[in-house]
C-alpha cells in the first residue's frame, strides 16, 4: 500500500477522524480480498468466497456507520459539544455549573450510597507516588474497598503531581462519590476532567490521582464544591461530568 493511504493510530484523536478511519479500512480490506481472488484460479471457491465476502462487507461497514452518525452521533462528538449534548439532556444552561442547584434542592430525597458491594472491575485507578499523603490516600481508598490499580508518575518530578483527581469517563454515581469521598480531607483538593490527549477514549474508565498538570486550579473545579452534593447522595454521574467537562473548558467560575 502507498504510505500515503497509510492509517496512522496516534492522529486518529478526534471521534469524526474514527468515520474516515473506518471508510478507508473499508477500501483495504475489499481491496485485499478482490485482490487475492484475481489471483487465484477460476475453479477455486475461495474465489467465490472472497468476492462474496468483498460485496457482504459494503453494507455491514456503511450500516455501522449510520448508526455511529445517528444513534450514537452524540458520543461521536468531540468533548466540547459532548458536553453541550449533556447540559441540554439536563435542561440547564451552558453556563451555569450545576452543583449549587443540585445543593439547593432540599426537597430532593438523598440517595444512600452503599459503601459495599460496588463493581470496581472495569475500571483503573492509578496514583500519583509523589503526592505528599500518599500512603493516606491509599489506607483511605482501602477503607472504602477501592481497589488501586498500579502507580503513574514515578520516575517524573515531584514538582509536576498536581493535588487533584483525574476523572476518565465511563464512571457510575457510586463509584464516584466513594471516589470524592475518599479522598476529601487530603491533600487532594480539585477535581478535572481526562479529556483525550494522543488518542481516541484515553482515559475512559481510568482515574488519576497526582495526574500531571498546570491547569488544575483554572481548568479544575475545588473539591470541597462536591462535598455537599455526595453527603447528600444527589449527585449523578450525568452532572458530575457536566461539570468538569464545562469547566475543562471555559474555567473555573466560582
Amino acid at each position: 500500500m502507498d504510505s500515503k493511504n497509510k492509517i496512522d493510530p496516534s492522529k486518529i484523536n478526534k471521534p469524526i477522524q474514527l468515520l474516515g478511519a473506518w471508510l478507508v479500512g473499508l477500501i483495504v480490506v475489499n481491496g485485499s480480498f478482490l485482490a487475492a481472488a484475481i489471483s487465484l484460479d477460476e475453479l477455486s471457491w475461495a474465489r467465490g468466497l472472497l468476492i462474496i465476502a468483498a460485496v457482504v462487507n459494503v453494507p455491514i461497514f456503511l450500516f455501522a456507520i449510520f448508526l455511529l452518525q445517528t444513534k450514537f452521533r452524540p458520543e461521536m462528538q468531540e468533548d466540547s459539544y459532548y458536553h453541550d449534548y449533556l447540559l441540554s439532556k439536563s435542561g440547564n444552561p451552558k453556563s451555569k455549573l450545576k452543583i449549587p442547584s443540585i445543593v439547593s434542592e432540599a426537597d430532593q430525597e438523598p440517595e444512600v450510597i452503599n459503601d459495599t458491594g460496588v463493581d470496581w472491575k472495569p475500571y483503573k485507578i492509578l496514583i500519583n507516588p509523589h503526592l505528599a499523603d500518599y500512603l493516606r490516600i491509599k489506607n483511605n481508598l482501602n477503607k472504602l474497598e477501592i481497589p488501586v490499580t498500579g502507580e503513574f508518575g514515578q520516575y517524573l518530578s515531584a514538582d509536576l503531581a498536581a493535588p487533584a483527581i483525574m476523572f476518565g469517563r465511563g464512571f457510575k454515581q457510586k463509584n464516584i462519590h466513594l471516589l470524592l469521598k475518599a479522598l476529601s480531607g487530603t491533600t487532594v483538593q480539585y477535581v478535572t476532567y481526562g479529556a483525550d490527549e494522543d488518542e481516541v477514549d484515553q482515559y475512559n474508565d481510568t482515574i488519576l490521582i497526582g495526574p500531571i498538570t498546570k491547569q488544575y486550579k483554572s481548568n479544575g473545579i475545588p473539591l470541597s464544591d462536591f462535598v455537599e452534593a455526595v453527603e447528600s447522595g444527589i449527585l449523578d454521574e450525568s452532572q458530575f461530568y457536566s461539570d468538569i467537562i464545562i469547566t475543562h473548558n471555559d474555567g473555573y467560575d466560582e
